[in-house]
């Protein structure tokens, strides 16, 4: 473990790895290497794998708060980038886009938010001072209000703003 953290100290990510997956094969009960090695993976980018170590962290120590947060944003974030690549291939349908709103729902939760993104009113409700009564712009016509998308309407949608 001291030489791994050595090598991490100096740069030497892939030397550190190979350290930290030998130490976890002489102290297989031990968090530790497991822990580094999804600290480091998450660091990089590489997600996937930072999600199988925060696991076997987990899998040793259910209660390991970073394990639990590397798994988390690890797995949002291929999540996000996942959602994002069907969505532009617009193929956010069925079953996914109903996973899609269950996990919005679970996130809702944890958070402790009714709504992640809360919508934006469709017309303020500020009185408007007697002065500027006159100066103030005519209401649209039918034709124009009906140009207005929907969810600008107030159709609960709480995604409408970011449209």
């Amino acid at each position: 473990m001291d030489n791994a953290a050595i090598s991490e100290k100096a740069g030497q990510k892939d030397v550190a790895l190979r350290q930290y997956d030998e130490a976890s094969k002489l102290y297989p009960t031990s968090i530790l290497p497991w822990l580094r090695v999804a600290q480091i993976k998450f660091e990089s980018a590489n997600y996937g794998e930072a999600i199988t170590s925060a696991q076997q962290v987990i899998s040793r120590d259910e209660r390991n708060t970073i394990a639990h947060s590397i798994l988390a944003v690890s797995g949002l974030r291929v999540s996000t980038k996942a959602l994002a690549d069907l969505r532009r291939q617009n193929e956010l349908t069925g079953s996914v886009r109903n996973e899609a709103q269950d996990l919005a729902k679970v996130l809702r939760e944890s958070l402790g938010e009714r709504i992640l993104v809360p919508a934006v009113p469709a017309t303020a409700t500020r009185p408007v001072p007697k002065s500027q009564r006159s100066r103030r712009a005519p209401k649209a016509s039918g034709a124009e209000a009906k140009t207005q998308p929907s969810d600008a309407k107030g159709s609960g949608s709480p995604f409408g703003a970011l449209k």
